[in-house]
């Protein structure tokens, strides 16, 4: 009965990761979403004459976020081979869901600036990737609940020296 029990909470904690996953993955593309619009926005409207994806403060925050996307594409496909193969480690998905986490939450936000006001209203549709950010980032833990966990499963237990 015991063997039963302990072989149905490593089911139970084996969906809780992919359910980290599968949000991890959809945050992505979330903050990818958002990334192609804004390159998109910045590209087509013009202030002072020119496109204001001509002017070198808004590249390099596009720049910033392309690059936070792309590395946390590279640290969820890494987590998401090791889990396939099953060499991963519960720390590697509580790290993935802190980063990525963060990671779109800061690009979809820089979306918004980028699109100046009209981000931030109803009219755009740059307001939904904000609003699913938000949803996805805290759905199953947010950053802090991850990173705690991430930092339980990794550091030594420094209570026991007290």
């Amino acid at each position: 009965m015991a063997r039963q029990g302990e072989r149905a909470a490593e089911i139970v904690r084996k969906m809780q990761e992919l359910l980290v996953l599968g949000t991890s993955a959809e945050l992505l593309g979330v903050a990818q979403a958002a990334l192609d619009m804004t390159l998109a926005y910045i590209k087509l409207r013009e202030q002072f004459g020119k496109p204001i994806g001509s002017f070198q403060a808004l590249q390099h925050r596009a720049v910033n976020c392309y690059v936070d996307v792309e590395l946390n594409r590279s640290l969820l496909f890494s987590v998401l081979a090791a889990w396939d193969a099953g060499t991963d480690h519960p720390a590697m998905i509580a790290a993935v869901k802190a980063r990525i986490g963060r990671g779109a939450l800061d690009t979809v936000r820089a979306a918004l600036q980028l699109h100046g006001a009209i981000g931030y209203t109803d009219e755009h549709d740059i307001g939904i990737f904000y609003k699913r950010a938000v949803a996805l980032a805290a759905k199953y833990g947010n950053e802090i609940t991850h990173t705690g966990h991430f930092s339980e499963l990794t550091l030594p237990d420094n209570r026991a020296a007290e």
